[in-house]
């Protein structure tokens, strides 16, 4: 009876152990073409194509990169210099949604004239990064998403899960 148990036990934590991901973790969307600046993403699937736009010029390429990708993905060690004056106006242009992977502080210093990333102030609400998107128009509408490594009851997120929803997000716009 004790070996029974025994067995049984250590099968069933086989079988947690090699289950796949849960669905939340992995995105199984429509294949995006993402844009990244900064160091690539981590998160791989393969419904994802990353290609590395480099800082320089970015600021004329807004026409071109949203006619050919899906979103932009802004990485930390960008922060600071895609947050100054300069490139306002290139994150206005864009009419693709632009992922800010890592930022503590948001949209907002990219955005916001007068303000960077080491100047801005921090948003507080705990999110791990924020899709922001400009839909331009008579509205003149901006809107953004914030993604959590906790849910809303507090328990904590991977960051694959927090991917998978940013790009569920961006496959939607």
């Amino acid at each position: 009876m004790k070996r029974n148990f025994i067995l049984i036990l250590f099968l069933a934590i086989c079988a947690v152990a090699c289950s796949p991901k849960p669905e939340s973790e992995t995105y199984d969307g429509k294949l995006l073409t993402i844009a990244y600046v900064g160091e690539k993403p981590a998160y791989e699937s393969s419904k994802i194509s990353y290609k590395e736009v480099p800082v320089e010029g970015i600021q004329s390429a807004a026409e071109d990169l949203s006619a050919d990708f899906d979103a932009l993905f802004v990485m930390p060690g960008t922060f600071e210099k895609l947050s100054t004056d300069s490139y306002t106006p290139f994150f206005h242009g864009l009419s693709i949604p632009v992922a800010f992977v890592g930022s503590e502080k948001g949209h907002l210093p990219f955005i916001t004239e007068g303000v960077t990333y080491q100047t801005g102030f921090d948003l507080g609400n705990g999110s791990h990064s924020t899709v922001y998107m400009n839909t331009g128009g008579a509205e003149k509408r901006e809107d953004a998403w914030y993604f959590y490594l906790e849910d809303a009851d507090g328990h904590p997120r991977s960051p694959d899960e927090v991917f998978s929803d940013m790009l569920r997000k961006i496959e939607e716009l």
